[in-house]
């Protein structure tokens, strides 16, 4: 059980009490025998003449300490009942150790004559990061012609005696917040509270109603808890929900039978708060606490996903360690005029409280993100980041998203949002948002057939400029053009936008993957953000920042990781192209429902699937300010329609 501060103070107290009572020898320790020494006036390094070598009886005494069996070990006694004795005697010591043993290394056996000898054992005990070494002295004598050792409890530790035992506790320090923007934490240690029925103080007749009660204000199912209430034992404590105290109904204190109790936890600053980036702390398993090798035990809070489970050793810090000298529970009571025993600090290591981890997320825009989405029936992802910095400000997921890192991690089709970096490859071959381009109604590339989106305008067909193919997302004037890039031009442009090379940002994050190919047919559909282009919604919003910032954006999150573009930066007549073609989607284009709401948008709706006709996925990538949105809808009908509304909920 992990100690308290409270007891750690008391320990030093009770500790610095004993170093006064041990120098008048009043608690009944016994005084070690002097370690005896090679070559000394009265031993000797070899073994005197007919008396065998006691090197095997030492080996076996260290590995019966190293492995805690001690069946094979030679000594002096009874051998009906001193191995079964001296056995039981070393598990009553070692039983509060937690599973510890040394690690024993032997110094060369002192022979004193007679068939009396004495080996000094340097033990050491590896608690995590601690290190606790001493050395204790065992007494051997030669018995029938073989070597036993003569079993004392300080063989243990030179202070431990037939009344006293050592025992381990870890302390565990307080985990440390994952913070925000502003500095504030948005996920903390807490105390939670589990709201239940206490059914050993509720007579049988009043279950079914309290449990009712319950249910109703803690907003559970009914009769599933009456039922579990109904079926745990007699004496059960039945709980209902586990609650901040924000959370807790007051009417509970009214309800006969029903109790809260005060937990740990470890929580955002809201239910759900960006749970699919932060993560979750739960207890360890056997499994976790084996694989961390002591820098957790079985029980103890552990990062289990997200951040939580990435910064795990940061947050949770190092355990500390103590082991003390306490009674036997069969030790005698003092005599008269003794004082009583007070434990004794054997080994003390301070825990050491784990460090923040800084994100950029700002509380009231994630708020506000998440409610955005709140309404959304299907699959559905925002994301937004500050066009100067890369700083991700918001990213959040509908509830059917059951918590998946979607908004950051998903990979998609990115649609029509991906001629944004096509634009830039073609402003890059010379073109201009002016540039005189031709928009059939259908296009063919090596036998296939591709065409514009249903409710494409018609008064948009035909000679248009470049920058109202791209207001308006004409896929065939993007292909006819896409003809004129090379194999990595796509790539390039990608990487200058923040799209499409992985960094390790230290968080769950996809930026894109943009492969180049030679097949006309692939090339055709990566140019309007399909074939094997993918993003993820975080992604898009690179796109959105690079061009309204004029320069490479990079969506970063932790504090430390910010990952630094080396693809070719954006020119400045580059980002006025760019930046000309969305403010035009937006007064004149696809997205005119955002006028007024953002500065610059571009809109995207991409099939999956084999349906025929297929699956879309809708798109929307805005900026406004400093700062850049993209939103993901799942099995949305288009950009405007199914995204738009979100990124103006989210703005508004």
């Amino acid at each position: 059980m992990p100690h308290t501060r409270t007891i750690r103070r008391w320990v030093a107290v009770a500790t610095a009490s004993v170093v006064l009572l041990t120098g008048c020898s009043k608690i009944g320790l016994t005084t070690p025998q002097p370690t005896p020494t090679a070559g000394g006036s009265a031993t000797r390094a070899t073994p005197p003449n007919g008396e065998p070598a006691a090197d095997d009886t030492v080996t076996k005494l260290a590995q019966a300490l190293q492995t805690g069996n001690l069946s094979q070990l030679p000594l002096v006694g009874d051998p009906t009942t001193i191995t079964k004795a001296v056995a039981d005697d070393y598990a009553v010591i070692m039983s509060g150790m937690d599973g510890f043993k040394p690690k024993v290394v032997t110094e060369p056996v002192a022979y004193e004559g007679n068939g009396v000898a004495g080996v000094a054992l340097q033990q050491t005990y590896t608690f995590d990061k601690s290190v606790w070494k001493f050395t204790t002295t065992a007494r051997l004598n030669l018995v029938g012609g073989q070597w036993r050792v003569a079993w004392k409890p300080d063989i243990v530790h030179e202070q431990v005696t037939s009344t006293t035992r050592m025992r381990h506790t870890r302390e565990l320090p307080e985990r440390a917040p994952i913070l925000g923007a502003q500095g504030k934490a948005i996920m903390e240690s807490r105390d939670l509270f589990q709201v239940g029925i206490d059914k050993q103080n509720l007579l049988q007749a009043q279950w079914a109603a309290s449990a009712k009660r319950v249910a109703e204000l803690m907003k559970i199912d009914v009769a599933a808890y009456q039922k579990q209430v109904a079926s745990a034992g007699a004496r059960a404590f039945v709980i209902a929900k586990t609650v901040r105290r924000s959370e807790l109904p007051e009417a509970v204190r009214e309800v006969p039978g029903a109790i809260t109790v005060t937990v740990p936890g470890t929580v955002g600053v809201s239910a759900g708060f960006a749970q699919s980036l932060l993560g979750a702390v739960g207890k360890a398993t056997k499994q976790q606490a084996k694989d961390s090798a002591g820098a957790i035990a079985v029980g103890e809070p552990i990062g289990l996903t997200g951040l939580q489970k990435r910064y795990d050793a940061q947050l949770r810090g190092t355990v500390g360690h103590l082991v003390m000298l306490v009674q036997r529970r069969d030790a005698p009571a003092p005599k008269a005029g003794e004082p009583p025993f007070v434990p004794l600090t054997l080994h003390a290591l301070d825990p050491v409280e784990g460090k923040p981890v800084q994100t950029s997320l700002n509380t009231d825009w994630q708020h506000r993100a998440q409610s955005a989405l709140a309404g959304q029936k299907g699959v559905a992802a925002l994301v937004a980041i500050n066009t100067e910095t890369g700083e991700v400000i918001a990213s959040a997921e509908s509830p059917a998203a059951n918590g998946q890192a979607l908004a950051t991690f998903g990979r998609y089709a990115p649609g029509s949002t991906f001629k944004i970096v096509t634009a830039l490859a073609l402003v890059r071959k010379g073109l201009s948002a002016q540039t005189m381009v031709d928009c059939p109604a259908t296009t063919t590339v090596n036998g296939r057939v591709f065409k514009n989106y249903d409710d494409y305008p018609a008064n948009k067909l035909g000679r248009i400029t470049l920058g109202e193919a791209f207001a308006n997302s004409c896929n065939t004037a993007f292909m006819l053009q896409a003809k004129q890039l090379g194999q990595g031009d796509l790539t390039a442009a990608a990487a200058a936008l923040g799209v499409g090379v992985d960094f390790d940002a230290g968080f769950p994050v996809f930026y894109g993957s943009v492969p180049g190919t030679t097949d006309p047919v692939v090339a055709a559909a990566n140019s309007i953000g399909q074939g094997q282009v993918e993003t993820s919604p975080l992604a898009v919003a690179a796109l959105g920042a690079s061009v309204a910032s004029g320069r490479t954006v990079v969506p970063w999150l932790v504090s430390g990781h910010q990952p630094k573009p080396a693809a070719a930066p954006l020119t400045a007549n580059e980002a006025s192209q760019l930046q000309a073609m969305m403010k035009l989607t937006v007064s004149a284009g696809a997205a005119t429902s955002l006028r007024g709401v953002v500065d610059g948008a571009k809109t995207g709706t991409a099939e999956y699937g084999a349906g025929n006709p297929p699956k879309t996925n809708a798109w929307m990538v805005v900026y406004k300010g400093k700062m850049a949105v993209a939103v993901f809808v799942a099995d949305g009908a288009s950009g405007s329609q199914a995204a738009g509304p979100v990124v103006k909920a989210f703005l508004a």
